[in-house]
Formats: C-alpha cells, sequence, structure tokens
C-alpha cells in the first residue's frame, strides 16, 4: 500500500530552488530611479496599512510597536534567519524559532518585554476569548505555517474528514485549511515566535522603519489582533478598488 499523502510530505526534503518564489504582496525595496520615486511609493504602501481603514471594523484591539522594537525584529531576522531563508533550510528555522535568544541577553530582554506587554494588551481587551489572528499594520506573518509543530497533525485531521482521501481536490483543500488554522494563536509567545521568524514580517519592518519618523511617539505600526474566527477556505476573494 502507498503512502498517505500526509507521510508523503513529512518524507519530503526540498531542494534549493534557483528561482526563489515572489510573494507579489512583498513591498519594492530596490529598482527606483529617484528619491521622490521611493517617497512617493513608500506613501502609496503606509497609506494601506489597517490603521488608515480600522474605523470600518470591530472587535480589533492594537499592540503598538516602536520604532526600536521594529529595528529588534529586522535584526533578529537578519542575524538568525535570513540566511535560513535564503537557503531553505527549514529544519534549522524549526529549531532555531524557540532557542535563538539563549545567545543573546539584550535580544531576550527585549522579547520578554515586549512578551509581557503583548499579553497584558490581550488579556484586558478580550478576558473571554481563548483564540486570536494576529497581523503587523501591513501584513500576516502567514509564511511560518509551516513551521509550526503540529502542522502536519492539522493536515492530516482535515484531510481525514474527506470521503476519499486520495483525491488530489481533498488534500489541496485540506493543506490551505491547515495553513488558515496555523495562523490561530493564543499568546503573546505564539504571535513573536512567528513574526520573528518571518519574512514578509521582516520586509515591512524594513519599509516602515525607512519611510516613517523614527521617534517612537510618532512612529506607527501596531500588532494587531482580533477573535480568530474560522472560514471556509474556498470563501476568500481577493478585490481591486478603483477610484
Amino acid at each position: 500500500m502507498s503512502d498517505s499523502f500526509a507521510e508523503q510530505l513529512s518524507n519530503v526534503k526540498l531542494k534549493p530552488s534557483k528561482n526563489k518564489t515572489k510573494d507579489f504582496s512583498d513591498p519594492k525595496l530596490a529598482g527606483f530611479i529617484t528619491k521622490d520615486q521611493i517617497s512617493a511609493y513608500q506613501k502609496t504602501a503606509l497609506e494601506a496599512n489597517m490603521e488608515e481603514w480600522q474605523m470600518l471594523l470591530a472587535d480589533v484591539i492594537y499592540c503598538p510597536i516602536t520604532y526600536s522594537d521594529a529595528k529588534h525584529f529586522i535584526q533578529i531576522f537578519e542575524r538568525y534567519f535570513q540566511k535560513l531563508h535564503e537557503h531553505q533550510l527549514f529544519d534549522q528555522i524549526r529549531e532555531q524559532m524557540h532557542t535563538w535568544f539563549n545567545d543573546d541577553q539584550e535580544e531576550k530582554q527585549w522579547y520578554e518585554q515586549i512578551k509581557e506587554r503583548l499579553q497584558k494588551t490581550i488579556d484586558q481587551a478580550f478576558p473571554d476569548t481563548k483564540n486570536f489572528f494576529a497581523k503587523t499594520s501591513s501584513r500576516s506573518a502567514k509564511d511560518t505555517c509551516i513551521f509550526k509543530e503540529d502542522f502536519l497533525q492539522i493536515y492530516r485531521s482535515e484531510l481525514s474528514k474527506f470521503p476519499d482521501t486520495l483525491q488530489e481536490n481533498s488534500r489541496i483543500t485540506a493543506l490551505l485549511t491547515a495553513a488558515f488554522l496555523s495562523l490561530c494563536v493564543t499568546s503573546a509567545s505564539d504571535v513573536l515566535s512567528m513574526f520573528i521568524i518571518s519574512e514578509r514580517i521582516y520586509q515591512d519592518m524594513l519599509l516602515a522603519t525607512e519611510a516613517q519618523n523614527t521617534t517612537d511617539s510618532l512612529f506607527k505600526e501596531n500588532i494587531i489582533l482580533r477573535p480568530f474566527v474560522p472560514i471556509d477556505v474556498d470563501m476568500e476573494f481577493r478585490g481591486f478598488v478603483f477610484q
């Protein structure tokens, strides 16, 4: 009997790709000709941040990211995870995501401080809510789903709900659902573990620190949380606003 798709996934050894997959939601950080072009692009990108339209939403809380916080996110990613991402050393990312601060007391102190601040915000705003979705002002850390320890277990659980687990569409749907459910967090440490290893968060912090005022009181970035709401993965739609 052939191995299940879940077992095949667990045995996959990915080879580095010569052509890196492009995430088209990445901020543009190069290719400009003039400073005016850079400023215009950065202004447009920041205008899409959640703070600019959050008044339309409910049940959303904010925990401020200071300029110095953003610099810590950048420094930690560059020091411990950037090379691992570039060489697609995913097993090492999993190993290091919970141990990186053992060698750096300064970064560990910052981590403990922001974790305490974030957890206090969560406890005060949502005393009766256990599961959350978290993002920064621009994007989520959805590129980190595969690094969660229980990702394969979640996938198998979702696949078992289909009558035909060998059908390709069943496998794809289970995989997408597992990725979505992996974005559910329960604590500040969950949130920070994802953000610190996320290339998407790293890129957004780079743009924010380059384009915004460096004074902590004027720097406008946040960790944004809301109660986690399960949705059917085929009900995600993309829209474009034309003015």
